[in-house]
C-alpha cells in the first residue's frame, strides 16, 4: 500500500473518531430548564420552589436537565406526575454537553465547515514570494477524543475535553494537504457556509432515571421538583390613607429581591412570619456545591432592611449564613446533629398569581387593599408636679 494512501486512511480516522466524539456528547439544545409553577417566599430569603413540568427523554428513557439547585439539606424532593411512570433515581454530576456556538475564529470556521469547497489563500512564506493559492475540500481538525485521552490517561484520571489539533486537512488535486491554521491568510467559500460550529464543555447536571414498566419511553415525561433553597425575599410595605370622614384604606406593597432562577406566570405566596430552619446553612450534597451561591447585601448577616418593613419584632428574621469550611480531606462529614427547631409566631400567607420575574431583577408588587373605619381620638399628656410651699424668687 502507498505511503499517501495508508496517510489517508489514518487522517480519515481520526474525522471519523471526532464525529463519534459529537455524537455521544447531548446538544446543550436538547437539556431543558424545567419551568417554575410555584414558589412560597420568606422574609428572610429561603423560598419553597416547585417545578414541574413535561420534560423532553432521551434515548434511554431519562429526563437531562442543566439546571441544578442549590437546596437546604433534606429539602430536595423531585418526582413523577405520571402515575404510570416511576422515578427510579436522580443523579448530579458534571457531564460533556454539545454546545452550538458561533464561530468567531478562523479555526472555529474551518471546523464547523467541514466538507465545504474552498480557495485557499496562505500566507507568503517571503516577501518576494506569491502568496500559494488553491481549491480543496475542507476534511476537519483532528483532534483525539475524551474516549482516547481516558483510554491512555492514568488510572482515576478526571475526564478531560477532547484536545484539538492546531492543523486544517483540505484534499486538494494533489491529495491531503496539512496546513497550519495560522498560516491561513483567507479563505473564500465556494458555496452557503456555516456561522456555527459545535464545541464541548462541562456542565453540571441533573439526570432523572424513570421506569417506564417495559414500554417504550416517551418523548417527553412529566416531572417535577420542589425544594427550599435561598435565593428569594421579599419585603413589606404599608400605607394608611385617612379621608377625614372616618374611612380609611389599607395597602400592602412587597418588594420581591429575586436571585435564584426566572419566573415565569407562577404562582407566588408571601409569608409574613419566619418559620425555623433548622439545616438552613447547610446545603444538600445534590448541589455539587461545598459553599452557597454569592447573594447580593439584601440577603447578607446585618442588612438593614428590615428597619423599613413596618413589622413587630417576632417576624423580623436576622438575615445570617454561614460560610461553609473547606472539608477535611482527612475526615468524614456524616451531617449535622438533629436539633429540635419550635414554631415561635403564627404565619400568615398571601398570594399572588401570574407573577413573571426574572433572576436578577426587582419588583414592586401590590399585594392586599383593606377598607377600615377609623375614628378621631384626641389625648392630652398633662404633667403632674407637686407646687412647692416656698419658691425662691
Amino acid at each position: 500500500m502507498k505511503p499517501y494512501i495508508i496517510a489517508s486512511v489514518f487522517l480519515w480516522t481520526l474525522i471519523g473518531a471526532a464525529t463519534v466524539r459529537t455524537q455521544q456528547a447531548p446538544p446543550l439544545a436538547a437539556l431543558k430548564r424545567m419551568p417554575v409553577k410555584e414558589i412560597t417566599v420568606f422574609k428572610d430569603g429561603h423560598a419553597f420552589v416547585l417545578h414541574e413540568g413535561s420534560m423532553p427523554v432521551d434515548t434511554s428513557g431519562s429526563v437531562q436537565m442543566d439546571y441544578l439547585p442549590e437546596p437546604v439539606l433534606g429539602t430536595f424532593w423531585p418526582y413523577s406526575a405520571n402515575k404510570n411512570v416511576r422515578l427510579v433515581s436522580v443523579v448530579a454530576g458534571r457531564r460533556r454537553v454539545a454546545v452550538e456556538e458561533t464561530a468567531l475564529h478562523l479555526g472555529a470556521l474551518l471546523e464547523a465547515n467541514t466538507g465545504a469547497e474552498v480557495i485557499i489563500t496562505e500566507k507568503s512564506p517571503a516577501p518576494s514570494q506569491p502568496a500559494p493559492r488553491y481549491s480543496g475540500t475542507l476534511l476537519g481538525v483532528p483532534m483525539r477524543s475524551s474516549e482516547e485521552i481516558a483510554g491512555t490517561a492514568s488510572p482515576g484520571a478526571a475526564e478531560s475535553l477532547p484536545e484539538k489539533g492546531d492543523i486544517i486537512l483540505i484534499r486538494t488535486g494533489d491529495g491531503v494537504k496539512v496546513v497550519l491554521i495560522q498560516n491561513i491568510q483567507d479563505v473564500t467559500f465556494k458555496s452557503p457556509y456555516k456561522a456555527k460550529g459545535s464545541n464541548e464543555e462541562f456542565r453540571n447536571l441533573l439526570s432523572l432515571k424513570l421506569d417506564w414498566a417495559g414500554r417504550a419511553p416517551e418523548k417527553t415525561a412529566d416531572v417535577g421538583l420542589v425544594y427550599l433553597q435561598k435565593g428569594v425575599r421579599w419585603i413589606p410595605s404599608y400605607k394608611v390613607t385617612v379621608d377625614g370622614s372616618g374611612a380609611a384604606t389599607v395597602k400592602l406593597q412587597a418588594m420581591l429581591i429575586n436571585e435564584l432562577t426566572d419566573f415565569e406566570d407562577v404562582n407566588v405566596n408571601l409569608v409574613i412570619g419566619v418559620p425555623a430552619f433548622a439545616f438552613k446553612d447547610t446545603l444538600d450534597p445534590i448541589s455539587l456545591q461545598r459553599t452557597a451561591t454569592q447573594l447580593n447585601q439584601y440577603f447578607m448577616a446585618g442588612d438593614r432592611t428590615n428597619m423599613l418593613t413596618n413589622a413587630i419584632a417576632t417576624q423580623t428574621a436576622r438575615m445570617s449564613e454561614r460560610v461553609a469550611e473547606p472539608v477535611d480531606s482527612t475526615s468524614r462529614d456524616l451531617g449535622p446533629e438533629v436539633t429540635d427547631s419550635s414554631k415561635n409566631e403564627d404565619l400568615f400567607v398571601f398570594n399572588v398569581k401570574h407573577v413573571s420575574l426574572r433572576k436578577g431583577e426587582r419588583m414592586a408588587l401590590p399585594v392586599a387593599e383593606y377598607n377600615l373605619k377609623y375614628k378621631d381620638v384626641y389625648t392630652l399628656d398633662y404633667p403632674l408636679r407637686r407646687r412647692p410651699i416656698f419658691e425662691s424668687t
